[in-house]
């Protein structure tokens, strides 16, 4: 089902035309007995509406070429979106392009920049993407995908894709409205938008996350009994992620016996200090976190300590406790959520992704 056809000499795009006009076109056809070339394959057809709304030519009976197989709503509907998100942003564009090495469901150019885009709902491998693109690449276009199924290669065990900067490939999906979304690090934008937002420079490929300044994080105290005196206190966990500047999730599980945790860097001690002190926290009872010399390891790393008799709280047994008052889902826990500004960012290498950001300021 092309979106583009020869009509009196004049080349028609079907997304570009409001209803009306598509209306007085058919009448202007019937009247003068215009002839509908089909771009794509330069024969003959006719225009026709979908359930969906969707404007089109259709081959009349007896000129589909050879092999010519009919379209998917689904497909028709995402050339139609990237095409009218293209003439939005100011490009120039066509659909169905064909070129001597290349064909593209849309063809997008604006000066120098060449964009082919690529719609994909039925199933294509990995090798034949690559093939594709490097044609695409030895003519100075960027190539852009959109997969309903990725291929395998390209997908994690989460069935998340793996960003690479080579070929850029996005998953798509049809939700129950009918409209087709573009799925970027869990988070769905609307096919158009996303396109808009592309060529307006609000996506950028960056192999590093880094995180906001501004955080919303969870700290929480349990009481313990200190395994040397007795004496019954508190210590604290924190959240087990902060977000990158494009909304990801950046893991600050901690690791044992390291001085540079996440749970005790400076703004959260700071914090942990003013809830201590502070009349909703004034029934904490928290030992000093410093550095304790730890005879299962054989070397002092900072830690929690008993109030009373200062013996350490090795990080291993709290780790166990920790997941044993999780598993519990305990409810009696003092949990606090507070908002803090980071002294300096906390970046998580190799972690390829298509970075999102309105104001353009990104993880790299």
């Amino acid at each position: 089902m092309p979106l583009r056809a020869i009509i009196d000499g004049k080349e028609i795009n079907s997304p570009f035309l409001s209803i009306e006009e598509w209306n007085e076109l058919k009448e202007e056809i019937k009247k003068k007995s215009l002839d509908v070339t089909i771009s794509q394959t330069n024969k003959k057809g006719y225009l026709r509406t979908s359930k969906l709304g969707l404007q089109h030519f259709v081959h009349k009976k007896g000129e589909s070429p050879q092999n010519w197989k009919p379209e998917k709503q689904q497909y028709l509907l995402s050339k139609s979106e990237i095409m009218l998100a293209c003439k939005e942003s100011g490009w120039e564009v066509k659909s169905e392009y064909i070129s001597d090495n290349w064909t593209a469901d849309v063809f997008a150019v604006k000066g120098s920049k060449k964009i082919a885009f690529q719609v994909q709902w039925s199933k294509q491998s990995y090798d034949e993407t690559k093939e594709r693109q490097t044609k695409y690449k030895n003519d100075n276009i960027r190539g852009c995908w959109f997969f309903k199924t990725p291929p395998k290669e390209v997908r994690d065990w989460d069935k998340q894709i793996i960003a690479t900067k080579d070929i850029p490939i996005f998953k798509i999906e049809e939700d129950d409205n009918k409209n087709i979304n573009v799925n970027v690090n869990e988070i769905n934008f609307p096919l158009k938008i996303f396109i808009i937002k592309l060529l307006n420079g609000n996506f950028k490929f960056c192999n590093n996350l880094k995180s906001m300044k501004k955080q919303k994080i969870t700290i929480s105290f349990w009481e313990i009994s200190c395994w040397k005196c007795g004496e019954k206190q508190h210590v604290y966990f924190v959240s087990d992620e902060v977000k990158s500047k494009c909304g990801c999730n950046i893991d600050v599980m901690e690791t044992l016996w390291d001085d540079s945790k996440f749970l005790f860097n400076p703004v959260i001690l700071k914090m942990i200090n003013e809830i201590i002190n502070s009349e909703d926290g004034k029934n904490l009872k928290l030992g000093e976190i410093k550095k304790r010399y730890s005879h299962t390891i054989k070397k002092s790393y900072i830690s929690f300590g008993c109030i009373k008799c200062d013996a350490i709280f090795g990080d291993f047994p709290l780790m166990e406790e920790r997941l044993e008052i999780e598993s519990e889902d305990r409810i009696n826990d003092i949990v606090f959520v507070k908002k803090i500004d980071l002294l300096k960012p906390i970046i998580s290498k190799n972690k390829p992704h298509w970075c999102f950001s309105e104001l353009k300021e990104f993880c790299e």
